[in-house]
């Protein structure tokens, strides 16, 4: 059965957002990952620096030779480009105890569409099992957990009969972690959370197919809005 879950962020911690992201690619639960955000900071300021692939090179795949991460930004490419190239690159340098690399295939956005939506999904045998579509960002106010949080609101779609997965996500929502680095929760101030079952036999559902074939339209969809870099 699929869960879906709106979560809405009215504190610095825990920022289930980023929980989620980096508790499924340290976790190795997919074996492709798409990544699209509006936004990648990546960038040193005389105050408040913030790198957001740290987070990423902190919590690699257990196998990243056998990983491929597509990474999509719809970004101003005056203001935001160079920062985009700046986190690919470094998540290219993740390396296998084999020697051999992480794969990350980088997108931009077409011509100037207006896409405004940011999607994480991963896939493992080309089946989805974790979904994040919404309002965040890979910035330091969305994806951080830090001082000068933004308040955001991301939709969690999950398969909760997946054992590994349902408590991947529920750990995260609970502001649980077994990564040390993405830390404790700080203020204890929950986020808004609204949970419900997926209604597979619902006309409007039914009728678009599968729960699992819809995730992968969507990815396609941004595979389709993007161009390769």
């Amino acid at each position: 059965m699929f869960k879906i879950a709106v979560i809405l962020r009215k504190s610095q911690s825990p920022n289930v957002f980023r929980r989620a992201i980096l508790s499924a690619f340290s976790g190795g639960i997919g074996d492709e990952y798409l990544l699209c955000s509006g936004f990648f900071q990546e960038k040193k300021y005389k105050v408040n620096s913030y790198y957001a692939s740290d987070s990423f090179l902190a919590n690699v795949p257990p196998m990243p030779c056998k990983t491929t991460v597509t990474t999509v930004g719809i970004y101003d490419p005056h203001a935001w480009g160079a920062q985009y190239n700046d986190f690919v690159a470094k998540l290219s340098s993740v390396k296998c105890s084999c020697g051999k690399h992480l794969s990350v295939k980088q997108r931009k956005r077409k011509g100037n569409n207006k896409w405004h939506a940011k999607v994480f999904i991963a896939k493992n045998n080309g089946q989805p099992r974790l979904a994040i579509v919404g309002s965040s960002n890979i910035t330091k106010n969305a994806f951080d957990e830090k001082k000068g949080w933004n308040r955001e609101c991301d939709v969690l779609i999950w398969n909760s009969s997946d054992a590994q997965i349902n408590k991947l996500v529920r750990s995260a929502i609970a502001g649980e972690t077994d990564q040390p680095e993405q830390g404790a929760t700080q203020d204890g101030q929950p986020p808004e959370v609204f949970i419900s079952s997926y209604d597979a036999d619902d006309l409007l559902n039914s009728r678009h197919g599968s729960i699992q074939s819809r995730l992968e339209l969507l990815w396609q969809d941004v595979i389709d809005a993007s161009d390769e870099v």
